[in-house]
């Protein structure tokens, strides 16, 4: 069975996002008695208005997880069951601390959630970032360590290998850090000047 997801995407200055793609992608498959539904990618085009809307698979029963890519690359997960048609700012809870319940890119600046960017080449991360989906093969290059308390979060989504770089003789668990292989979730802390505390 299918349910509906509507939406609308603005620039914070309220314009329409008009032709950017919003990418819905099913991260497991399922199945119900009469389909089987695999792992799929669809792509909508927002239209002159910014606005979308599409039918997606979900079980008869329990939810159906889908990964949602913005124009700008800022991916939320979401869980989605057997309803009448949704708003895709429903289904995103933390939408309610943007100005506009229908202005994601507001709620994408707010101090108030986990700041999420995909990357697909090699980039030095930034603190107005937390969490960076990675796709490809390249290198992530880290700020110099502090000791300020900032987080980094690096989550290899792809199937090629991420490449930590440190920043002046800065470490990792105060040695090299280690590749971050395919389906990996790494996380990165800033707590002492000079090196990262990490899980990986």
């Amino acid at each position: 069975m299918a349910r509906t997801v509507t939406g609308q995407i603005l620039y914070p200055d309220g314009t329409a996002w008009s032709g950017g793609i919003v990418k819905f992608q099913l991260v497991e498959g399922f199945e119900t008695s009469t389909t089987v539904y695999p792992k799929k990618t669809h792509e909508e085009t927002l239209d002159a208005s910014g606005e979308f809307s599409i039918d997606l698979a979900v079980p008869d029963s329990g939810t159906a997880w889908y990964r949602i890519t913005l124009p700008d690359y800022n991916v939320y997960d979401v869980y989605l069951e057997a309803g009448a048609a949704t708003n895709l700012q429903t289904l995103i809870t933390i939408a309610t601390t943007a100005e506009d319940a229908n202005d994601l890119q507001t709620m994408i600046d707010s101090n108030n959630v986990i700041k999420k960017t995909t990357i697909t080449e090699n980039t030095t991360l930034s603190t107005l970032y937390e969490y960076y989906g990675c796709i490809g093969t390249f290198t992530t290059t880290f700020p110099a360590s502090t000791g300020s308390g900032d987080v980094f979060i690096i989550v290899n989504v792809g199937a090629g290998n991420i490449t930590p770089v440190t920043t002046g003789g800065d470490t990792v668990n105060g040695t090299t850090p280690n590749v971050i292989p395919p389906m990996t979730i790494a996380y990165y802390i800033d707590a002492v000047a000079g090196n990262w505390d990490s899980n990986w």
